[in-house]
C-alpha cells in the first residue's frame, strides 16, 4: 500500500507514515522496505499487542509489539 501511495504521489517528503503491529504479528517486508528505500527515517515505538485472543491457544497476554513512525525524507526526483 505504501509503495502504491508513493507511485500515486500521495506520499512525498515530509509525509508521516504510521503502522501498528509491526513486530507482532509482524510486518517484516514493510519494515525492510522502510529501511532499504532510503526514503524514510523510522522510529519504533514500544506498545503492547492490544487484542485479547483468549480463544487462541497460541496467544500470549502482554506480547510486546511496536508502532512504526516514519517520516519521508530526501529528494524523490
Amino acid at each position: 500500500d505504501l509503495q502504491q501511495a508513493e507511485q500515486l504521489g500521495v506520499v512525498g517528503p515530509g509525509t508521516l507514515v504510521m503502522a501498528d503491529n509491526v513486530l507482532y504479528p509482524g510486518a517484516p517486508r514493510f519494515l525492510e522496505y522502510l529501511d532499504s528505500s532510503g526514503r524514510y527515517q523510522t522510529q519504533l515505538l514500544k506498545a503492547k499487542y492490544e487484542y485479547e485472543q483468549l480463544w487462541n491457544p497460541d496467544w500470549e497476554p502482554g506480547k510486546e509489539d511496536a508502532l512504526s513512525a516514519s517520516v519521508a525524507v530526501g529528494s524523490w526526483e
